[in-house]
């Protein structure tokens, strides 16, 4: 390419030139049979899980404290869960 040309994406949007856009990329995967927004948040979950908040904040452009929320949601609050499994249960029928 010696510049002439204008940039070429990976993904081309409708116009010569433009990369797509949200709404025509995520309507391209939908007719894939894709359904992008819930693994969108199972990606961004999942590396909430297994990275720092502060390098994901950056490397994201998000706040901080947006990625503490989304590391609690992945790991799950099993303090919960186990107080409700210690807690004697109410042996009489409803």
């Amino acid at each position: 390419m010696d510049g002439s040309e204008g940039p070429r994406h990976a993904v081309p949007g409708r116009r010569p030139g433009e990369h797509i856009d949200f709404a025509g990329l995520d309507e391209r995967l939908k007719r894939m049979g894709l359904r992008p927004r819930p693994n969108r948040s199972t990606a961004l979950f999942t590396l909430a899980a297994g990275l720092p908040a502060g390098f994901l904040a950056r490397m994201l452009g998000i706040q901080v404290d947006v990625v503490v929320i989304w590391q609690q949601i992945a790991a799950g609050d099993w303090a919960a869960y186990a107080a409700d499994v210690a807690r004697p249960q109410d042996q009489t029928p409803c």
